[in-house]
């Protein structure tokens, strides 16, 4: 999946059960409609129902599912 347009470009970590997933980061990109976390998860704004942030972790909240970053590795 690749942007159509220029966005906000930066880096994260999945995290499942409190632990950041994978010893490197992905790259993310945020654009002026979706936020695009690695290759094949894509989340447009419209959809999002909720966010929250937690000790450096941003929880995204999608239909009944949760996202949630490890802020700690964000880079600009």
């Amino acid at each position: 999946m690749s942007p159509t347009t220029s966005g906000i470009s930066f880096k994260f970590r999945l995290v499942e059960n409190g632990t950041a997933q994978g010893l490197w980061a992905q790259k993310a990109i945020a654009n002026e409609r979706e936020i695009i976390l690695g290759k094949d998860t894509s989340l447009l704004y419209e959809e999002i129902t909720g966010t929250t942030i937690r000790d450096r972790r941003l929880a995204i909240g999608k239909d009944n599912n949760a996202f949630y970053i490890d802020t700690a590795r964000m880079a600009e």
